[in-house]
């Protein structure tokens, strides 16, 4: 514990390349509240962002803090008197909380008897983040202080001063990546309720993701399977086809502009139709939080005998996935066929006007302009066979 030394060098570099490594890995985070606490002489250290709307948004990173009240504080108290006292203060700016907070509002709170006093802090050194004008909440590194180390808090305060761009900067990116992780289950969520076989794979055609009619066509065996983790059909000439539009979707950054869809057909062991694979691009948003990865390519295989079946639930699939109402959707799957307004006219019973206001609220919802996007709109979700 180094609580009257003076800051040197050697202390803030080691800070700020902990910093570093917590942005990348998660698992830094305690690692480096670990050093942050032992440096300044703080009961512990933190990381936290509290939702003042719903719980479940907020999250906590601790070190050297008891785990339980940690899990109480998470599920009962992120709004609380010294979160509270943080709103408006700009993001960077290193404060004392128990000189924001009221006193007497502090100790008559639940949050003061249950989780401060049980670990014996008396006052928080704190550095809000920026969470984005839409979230209503708090968060940043927190130093927690009990009345014997209330002396070390100029060190505290120091030390979060010097090292703030780095700490605000490794804050912002684990947020991106918490956020990331989200999209990804929601997303994998989605593909799997595709009415097709749908992979995710790498320029190499090593398969990251199979929802769960890929793997059922897949164990089928009928001139599509994955051999050493790559997708790989049986015919050699489906293969090299396969892969060449593979190599072209997944193209790494700054290797030129992403290639549209390609599409082959794979030849079946049975005999039956071949299958139809669609392959699109699918940039990896990693790339976002400048941080290295790997460009993917989508690959959505339909197969034909099922194809008819499947159309026949594309508008309810369509008002799930995008917020349609009944006739906007059958106006969609009629467009995406190919129709023309007045045979769309014609199949629904409707008025031509009454198409075109249709039309019109499909592109506003599924945010494309023309036929033709939403042509390849819904064939790229699986929602319409590909021709």
């Amino acid at each position: 514990m180094r609580t009257t030394q003076a800051l040197t060098t050697s202390t803030v570099d080691a800070v700020v390349h902990l910093a570093i490594e917590a942005a990348l890995d998660p698992e830094g985070w305690p690692v480096l509240l670990s050093r942050l606490a032992e440096e300044t002489g703080a009961v512990g250290a933190m990381f936290a962002v509290c939702s003042f709307r719903d719980p479940e948004d907020g999250f906590i990173f601790v070190s050297r803090l008891d785990p339980q009240l940690t899990r109480r504080y998470l599920d009962n108290y992120q709004d609380n008197p010294l979160s509270r006292c943080m709103v408006g203060v700009r993001a960077g700016t290193v404060v004392d909380q128990r000189e924001r907070v009221d006193e007497r509002e502090l100790r008559r709170s639940p949050f003061y008897s249950d989780v401060l006093v049980p670990q014996g802090v008396h006052t928080l050194v704190a550095m809000p983040i920026d969470l984005g004008a839409g979230y209503r909440g708090v968060g940043g590194i927190g130093l927690p202080y009990s009345s014997r180390g209330i002396a070390a808090r100029a060190r505290g305060t120091e030390l979060l001063r010097v090292a703030s761009p780095y700490l605000q900067r490794a804050c912002g990116v684990s947020m991106r990546l918490r956020s990331h992780t989200h999209l990804d289950a929601a997303l994998e969520g989605v593909l799997n309720a595709m009415p097709y076989a749908i992979l995710v794979v790498d320029a190499a055609g090593k398969v990251l993701f199979a929802n769960g009619k890929a793997e059922a066509l897949v164990a089928r065996n009928d001139g599509l399977d994955i051999v050493d983790g790559r997708i790989a059909p049986t015919s050699r000439s489906d293969s090299n086809r396969l892969g060449q539009l593979v190599r072209e979707a997944a193209q790494p950054p700054g290797h030129g502009q992403l290639r549209g869809d390609g599409m082959c057909s794979i030849s079946r062991v049975s005999g039956a139709a071949p299958y139809s694979v669609l392959v699109a691009p699918l940039p990896d948003v990693r790339d976002r939080l400048r941080l290295r990865s790997r460009p993917f390519a989508m690959l959505v295989v339909t197969d034909p005998a099922a194809s008819e079946r499947a159309a026949d639930a594309a508008p309810e699939r369509l008002q799930a996935l995008y917020g349609l109402t009944s006739m906007e959707a059958k106006v969609a799957v009629a467009f995406g066929k190919g129709y023309g307004g007045p045979r769309v006219a014609q199949e629904l019973d409707i008025a031509p006007s009454t198409v075109h206001s249709h039309l019109m609220q499909v592109f506003g919802k599924t945010g494309v302009q023309r036929q033709a996007e939403l042509v390849r709109l819904l064939t790229r979700i699986g929602v319409l066979d590909i021709e």
